[in-house]
């Protein structure tokens, strides 16, 4: 065998390994980007929290305030429920008015929230980490326009903001890939918005990766264009020749066994 084509099957060898990982990257990639409709909060009440506290000891509420059922029954979406809620906590805890009420509700709209939910996030829900995030910060909304309960709307904004972004980590260090999910950028994306991103970098490998994904050809083609030196440009030329000669050789083979 001629030294010709041992560079050549060396090369195609080398392609066929490279081409192959990035095969299995891609062939994991989600490519949905349908993102769920955000729900509409409604003014409906049907429930009464009034009816739920009777009983209770009052003189320790965080401890005897029935989160489970809060957790099932409440609208925590309409910041109307939220403050008649919070006004009857007042009316039968008059001493813990600006303080210990409004830690009751953020108890029961996070961690007691977060337990009842748990469950769905267990493996990787995209569709469910949006519609919290949806959810999530319309608190951040009703701080900026309700001071009297703004402690309370900014501790569950940045509880669920939080939640989203280690769930994210979680994800990431099981499966790596995810990085390259649609809804896995967009989640991140808009917690980095947010000043809440998960930690995950690309590397320059793990970039062009993700520019192959979405067919971002102009750009790498500017990127590598205007950003490298003459030397790079050679070296780039190079490998591309290292690509293209050993299916030339190949082809010239085929062609000459079949004459």
């Amino acid at each position: 065998m001629t030294l010709k084509k041992i560079i050549g099957i060396t090369a195609l060898l080398l392609i066929t390994i490279a081409l192959s990982l990035f095969l299995r990257i891609i062939m994991k990639v989600d490519y949905s980007c349908s993102i769920p409709v955000e729900q509409v909060c409604n003014n409906e009440k049907s429930y009464f929290i009034a009816d739920h506290l009777k009983n209770i000891n009052k003189t320790n509420l965080l401890d005897s305030f029935p989160y489970t059922w809060y957790a099932d029954s409440a609208n925590r979406c309409n910041i109307n429920s939220i403050k008649k809620d919070l006004a009857v906590l007042d009316s039968i805890n008059p001493t813990g008015i600006g303080g210990d009420n409004q830690q009751l509700l953020s108890i029961a709209l996070t961690n007691k929230l977060e337990e009842k939910i748990k469950p769905e996030f267990e493996k990787y829900n995209p569709d469910g980490l949006i519609k919290v995030l949806q959810w999530a910060e319309k608190f951040n909304y009703y701080s900026d326009i309700e001071e009297k309960n703004a402690t309370l709307y900014q501790v569950t904004y940045t509880y669920w903001l939080t939640f989203i972004s280690n769930k994210l980590s979680d994800y990431y260090k099981i499966d790596q890939s995810l990085k390259y999910n649609f809804k896995f950028k967009y989640l991140n994306a808009r917690c980095k918005e947010k000043q809440f991103g998960a930690p995950i970098n690309n590397s320059n490998t793990e970039k062009i990766i993700n520019n192959l994904i979405e067919n971002n050809w102009t750009y790498l083609f500017s990127r590598f264009w205007n950003d490298s030196d003459i030397l790079i440009k050679l070296i780039g030329l190079i490998a591309l020749l290292v690509v293209f000669i050993p299916y030339l050789i190949i082809y010239r083979i085929i062609k000459k066994n079949k004459q």
